[in-house]
C-alpha cells in the first residue's frame, strides 16, 4: 500500500507539473514590444516637436521694453509683416500664383534682421480658416538663413478680428 500511495503523489504531483503555463516567454515578448514602443514613441515626439515661446504675462523689464516686436500676420491674402518701431513701416506680401511667397518674405525679413538688428523673436498669427500647414512652412521659412538663425523664436497668437460662432 505504501508503493500505490507514493505513485499516487508522484503521478497527482506530474500532472500538476504538466498543467503549469511557461509564461517565461510570453514576458520576453512582452518587455521587448514594451521597449521597442517606448523607444519608437521618442523618436515619433522628436520628429513632430516645434519649438514655440510662451507669452509673458505681467510687468516686464526695462530692457525688454525697448526691444522691437516683430508681428508676421498670415491672411487669405498673403503675409503682412509689421514692426513696434514706427520707422520700419509695414511689408505687404501678396500671393504669388495662388499660393504663399514665402521666399519674398524671407529676402524681406532678411534685409529687415541686417538692417535694423532685430532680436530673433517674431509673433506669427493666422486666421483660424487657414491650414496648419501655411503655418508650419512660414515658420521654416523665416528660421534660418543659411547656417544663421534668422527667427528661430516664434509665439504663436491668434488673429484679432471676426470671432468664429461654434
Amino acid at each position: 500500500m505504501a508503493a500505490s500511495r507514493w505513485q499516487q503523489e508522484a503521478e497527482s504531483s506530474s500532472a500538476a507539473a504538466e498543467a503549469e503555463l511557461n509564461l517565461v516567454p510570453y514576458l520576453d515578448i512582452m518587455v521587448n514590444l514594451v521597449i521597442f514602443l517606448l523607444f519608437s514613441f521618442q523618436v515619433v515626439i522628436e520628429v513632430c516637436r516645434i519649438d514655440l515661446l510662451a507669452p509673458a504675462y505681467g510687468e516686464g523689464g526695462g530692457s525688454s521694453s525697448a526691444a522691437t516686436t516683430i508681428t508676421l500676420a498670415i491672411h487669405q491674402n498673403g503675409y503682412t509683416v509689421l514692426s513696434s518701431d514706427a520707422a520700419m513701416g509695414v511689408i505687404d506680401i501678396p500671393l504669388k500664383d495662388g499660393d504663399y511667397d514665402r521666399d519674398e518674405l524671407h529676402t524681406k525679413l532678411v534685409d529687415w534682421k541686417r538692417t535694423y538688428a532685430l532680436p530673433d523673436n517674431v509673433i506669427i498669427t493666422a486666421e483660424p480658416r487657414l491650414s496648419y500647414e501655411i503655418v508650419v512652412r512660414t515658420m521654416d521659412a523665416i528660421r534660418l538663413d543659411g547656417h544663421s538663425n534668422l527667427f528661430p523664436g516664434v509665439t504663436l497668437a491668434r488673429a484679432a478680428g471676426e470671432v468664429e460662432k461654434r
